[in-house]
């Protein structure tokens, strides 16, 4: 399972119950495949892309988790946008695959995390204190939770399919999908750039060659961003708002398809003569299949 599991997530989180940690979440389409990290230490941002793999996601989510005394929720605050999706996902992590009952976790948006290193505290005595408060709450969150069991099933259900004939599970295949293909281009583009600067290294005019050859990271800047951002949108959509979504999803699709077919240059460079890449074939057999994707 990804990210903390067992006793050791049971364990974490009731310590974030009585101190502040960071946290890195990410929502796959079931319970065993959702991702939590807790951390004393700031979590570097480069394990959002760990998470977002190990949960299927297309998002990761960072920040600062605290208890709230006055409302009695364990609040995790993040300055990136989330749909009631992420908070389901979260409860039912909390509550079903740590068996933490009496905790109720809720997602926060806030404008500004301040992650930082937590100090050192005595853990041992927060777990023996927590396991003191769950045994005298122990009946009131059995009555409670066996009310919420089937609110927590259905709203399982829910997420994974979100109204549409495309699961979540697909989505963030999609989205992940997406992402790896714009990372080989980027490779290829970089590996031809370095053996073409490697061959007229010794040219009199090499510095200049050099400068245009790097002309072709324009190729890649923002190739794909479009695609990328509206499949992320879809998966927080619902109703009408993710049937529009879905539209727009395989219009752009069908769009970045005939670009990459129909644009000279992507073929120009998968036919040069200094180093192999295949740039256009990357591209066009991703798409293909994030179409069919949305098609079937």
């Amino acid at each position: 399972m990804p990210g903390l599991d067992g006793k050791e997530l049971t364990t974490a989180l009731k310590i974030a119950k009585k101190k502040p940690r960071n946290f890195l979440f990410a929502a796959g389409s079931k319970v065993e495949d959702h991702y939590l990290e807790l951390s004393k230490k700031r979590i570097p941002k480069s394990k959002a892309k760990e998470a977002k793999a190990a949960a299927g996601a297309p998002k990761a989510y960072m920040g600062v988790v605290e208890f709230d005394k006055d409302t009695g929720e364990l609040v995790f605050q993040t300055n990136a946008n989330f749909a009631d999706k992420q908070t389901k996902a979260l409860r039912m992590l909390v509550k079903k695959r740590a068996g933490l009952k009496s905790i109720e976790p809720v997602l926060k948006l806030v404008e500004v995390i301040e992650e930082r290193d937590f100090e050192d505290e005595d853990e041992n005595q927060d777990n023996q204190n927590q396991d003191s408060d769950s045994n005298v709450n122990n009946q009131q969150d059995a009555e409670h939770d066996a009310n919420a069991e089937d609110n927590d099933d259905q709203a399982s259900a829910d997420d994974a399919e979100g109204g549409l004939g495309v699961s979540q599970k697909q989505l963030a295949q999609a989205s992940l999908a997406w992402e790896k293909t714009r990372g080989a281009i980027k490779k290829d583009v970089e590996k031809l750039q370095k053996e073409i600067i490697k061959t007229f290294k010794d040219a009199p005019n090499s510095k200049d060659l050099a400068k245009s050859v790097k002309q072709m990271d324009a190729i890649v800047k923002d190739f794909g961003d479009d695609l990328g951002d509206k499949i992320d949108k879809l998966v927080n959509a619902t109703g009408e708002e993710a049937i529009r979504l879905q539209q727009s999803v395989q219009s752009e699709i069908k769009k970045q398809l005939n670009h990459v077919q129909k644009d000279p240059l992507f073929k120009q460079i998968d036919k040069n003569p200094f180093a192999p890449v295949a740039i256009q074939k990357t591209a066009e057999q991703s798409l293909k299949a994030i179409d069919k994707m949305f098609s079937n």
